[in-house]
């Protein structure tokens, strides 16, 4: 899709969809309402504006070449063009609408998630065991796929109980690669369970990556668990009471 350049004086936007143009600004307080802010962070803002999404970063580099490097490619672009190339791949993502540089600070804006809630929130919720099937085949395919995603975490995704279907959010850092390695199935794996370890059992959590083909066997699970509690704090006792019981 064709990026419309604007100039607004200090900001330069990009936007991909003519339906939103008119978020074109250099007054981007204008866009904040601390009633939709999502997450506030030191250098970082995640807020909502009907059914708009930003999320604004304003990184301070030190180092002037990675300040330069910065500029030249910032954050927002690459988060943009990788959600492009999750859609290309055959999977869901939230839709990008452009993004907005303005020297090291930038702003990723994409169409607002209707109807789903993060893997993390869902799983809160003690769903039945067939969802842990659900989510395992698709982790599969995942696996089975040709991206890398490094920051794999289930606040990343979204889940939709009425439809049954995945939606990948916070994609900044995904890239394609020849196949996944499997240092690289056990980092995402890693990375994706670590949040909710404390949340479910390890039974389920076993459901999913059987499910997924990440492990074949019990047996296998446990070598995996050893492995992860080295480089993980979380569940770190959980596991050692586990595989102690075994």
């Amino acid at each position: 899709m064709h990026l419309k350049k604007i100039n607004t004086g200090k900001w330069t936007w990009y936007i991909a969809d003519e339906n939103y143009l008119s978020l074109a600004t250099d007054d981007i307080q204008s866009l904040i309402d601390d009633r939709t802010v999502y997450k506030r962070g030191s250098r970082t803002l995640v807020f909502r504006k009907d059914d708009v999404f930003f999320k604004y970063d304003d990184i301070v580099y030190h180092n002037w070449f990675r300040k330069l490097r910065y500029s030249l490619s910032c954050r927002a672009k690459k988060e943009y063009f990788s959600a492009q190339l999750v859609q290309k791949s055959g999977f869901k993502a939230y839709h990008p609408i452009g993004f907005a540089c303005f020297g090291s600070s930038c702003i990723f804006v994409s169409r607002e998630v209707k109807n789903c809630e993060t893997l993390t929130d869902f799983c809160l919720r003690a769903p039945g065991n067939e969802f842990f099937r659900i989510w395992g085949a698709y982790l599969g395919k995942l696996l089975d796929g040709r991206l890398y995603f490094p920051d794999f975490h289930t606040g990343n995704i979204m889940y939709s109980e009425e439809d049954q279907d995945f939606v990948h959010i916070d994609l900044y850092g995904v890239k394609p690669v020849w196949f996944l390695s499997s240092a690289m199935k056990f980092r995402m794996v890693s990375n994706h369970i670590a949040r909710v370890i404390e949340i479910l059992s390890l039974e389920q959590i076993f459901t999913v990556l059987q499910s997924a083909g990440f492990v074949k066997e019990h047996g296998e699970y446990l070598d995996f668990l050893k492995k992860f509690s080295k480089s993980n704090t979380a569940g770190r006792e959980k596991i050692r009471q586990y595989i102690a019981a075994e």
